[in-house]
């Protein structure tokens, strides 16, 4: 069975771990779409990337290139290629357009018995014109914006392209649902699972923060920072809890606004026990902070699923998730993680406070199956073969 595997690299860190198991099972072809504001992005970073657009490039061609190149290029290995396409940065363009035409020619021409796009995106508009395989499917990392943002170019490719898909793919039940009760397909809608990132585990750590002593208890929160992630409901806690709880530090690390009014007292902590890296966290910083952290935290007040919690998984840390959208499903109650409603405007406290007091948790650290890579990598080629025959 030939697949051609359409990814970008803001999804890379997901996808990078089904590619590393699919490639046993299938003929895979896969394909990374570039464009000029996302050359660095998640695992990826080819900001030295010189091709013109619309050009194939094989990944040796990025050897001197691409950072991580040889990490990435043992992922690659047993792919049936692997290659890299740049599009124009204005998805809305007649450039965009003779590009998927130029692309939609590659994948015609290989001829695939399915077509995976790792979600749909604006450039490939024309690509409704252009690509003649019927067995197309794509994946959907959120059935809806985050805080019901309107996004009218979302809304836009989606009703162009969603008809021409037989098959969508969610990665919680919650999103399931809720793409359900949004678009009412009638193809067939599968439930796979976002998998622990490993990619990141094998990246050397560059420090970042070392300022730890050996009876603090880490409280980390990494990632983009959002008003939907809920960072003000940590400093919340942090500020009830530190002067009862003297070994509690609370790092946050991540790039975006801190919309937070900081109270005289914990002025007086930030840099000292409240620790806040407010910029671009590089993936071999990241590293370094999973390994002085004791637990990761996600206070986010609405959620699809998170690659963060994926990431925190990879390096066998617990999460603590509060129960909203698909947020807490990979969760097993003090086995990987805790979870709290945000009804209980105490939860958070409870948690962190009975964690540093010892009253709960285990040393060790289990996961579902259904979060597992060969789990899903099974349930994808048997969506696979459901296409082809029907």
């Amino acid at each position: 069975m030939r697949v051609a595997y359409i990814t970008y690299p803001f999804f890379l860190d997901f996808s990078i771990e089904y590619i590393n198991e699919l490639k046993k099972a299938v003929q895979l072809d896969v394909y990374i779409v570039l464009t000029r504001i996302h050359l660095k992005s998640t695992i990826l970073n080819a900001s030295k990337y010189n091709f013109q657009t619309g050009e194939l490039v094989s990944l040796e061609r990025l050897e001197n290139i691409l950072e991580n190149y040889n990490l990435i290029k043992q992922y690659a290995n047993g792919c049936n290629s692997f290659n890299f396409i740049l599009f124009p940065d204005k998805s809305l363009s007649l450039a965009s357009v003779i590009t998927s035409k130029k692309f939609a020619k590659i994948i015609n021409g290989s001829k695939p018995a399915i077509i995976h796009f790792d979600d749909t995106i604006t450039h490939f508009l024309g690509l409704k014109l252009f690509l003649k395989g019927s067995n197309i499917l794509t994946n959907i990392h959120d059935p809806e914006p985050h805080s019901n943002a309107k996004d009218w170019r979302r809304d836009l490719t989606r009703k162009v392209l969603f008809p021409k898909m037989k098959s969508f793919i969610l990665f919680s039940e919650f999103s399931t649902n809720r793409f359900i009760e949004i678009y009412k397909p009638r193809q067939k809608v599968h439930t796979l699972s976002l998998v622990p990132y490993n990619f990141y585990t094998k990246l050397n750590p560059k420090e970042i923060y070392n300022n730890i002593k050996p009876n603090d208890f880490v409280v980390l929160f990494f990632g983009r920072i959002s008003k939907y992630k809920g960072i003000n409901q940590l400093f919340n806690s942090f500020n009830n809890l530190y002067q009862k709880l003297p070994n509690l530090k609370v790092i946050i690390a991540g790039k975006g606004s801190i919309e937070y009014d900081f109270p005289e007292n914990l002025k007086n902590e930030i840099d000292k026990r409240l620790i806040i890296i407010n910029r671009f966290i590089t993936n071999e910083e990241l590293v370094q902070l999973m390994q002085i952290t004791n637990i990761v935290v996600c206070p986010y007040l609405d959620a699809t699923q998170s690659g963060v919690v994926m990431t925190a998984f990879a390096f066998q840390k617990k999460v603590i998730a509060t129960r909203v959208g698909g947020l807490h499903e990979p969760i097993i109650e003090n086995k990987n993680g805790f979870t709290y409603s945000l009804d209980n405007e105490n939860g958070l406290d409870t948690i962190i406070e009975n964690l540093v007091n010892n009253k709960t948790g285990t040393q060790e650290f289990i996961l579902k199956q259904e979060y597992q890579s060969h789990f899903n990598t099974k349930k994808l080629i048997e969506i696979y073969r459901q296409l082809i025959e029907n």
